[in-house]
């Protein structure tokens, strides 16, 4: 298993046909790590309003970073332009998960 002190992913694009859910849970199941970034287009919103559909794979992707937040893993989730329909709440908590437009 790959031990990592922080994982940055970007661009997983959930909510569209051929996003990244699969080899992000792949690499959240085989990669130990202190720290998550999730560094904008995690979940994209241009795809949801123009019909595309919610998957389980997707489902299943926002729940392993919950778990990785639910076990004591920081977790901070930088805003892209695709998942800008967050902009309105943000900065904001979800748990542990920290939702924010910049990451200093």
């Amino acid at each position: 298993m790959a031990v990592k002190r922080t994982l940055i992913i970007s661009d997983i694009h959930l909510g569209m046909l051929d996003s990244k859910s699969e080899e992000v849970c792949d690499l959240l199941d085989n990669t130990e790590f202190d720290r998550l970034v999730l560094l904008g287009d995690i979940i994209d919103g241009w795809a949801l309003s123009r019909g595309s559909k919610w998957r389980p794979s997707h489902m299943k992707c926002i729940r392993k970073i919950m778990k990785a937040a639910q076990k004591g893993k920081q977790v901070i989730w930088v805003m892209g332009n695709h998942d800008d329909f967050l902009r309105e709440w943000i900065p904001m908590e979800i748990g542990s998960i920290i939702i924010c437009d910049r990451y200093d």
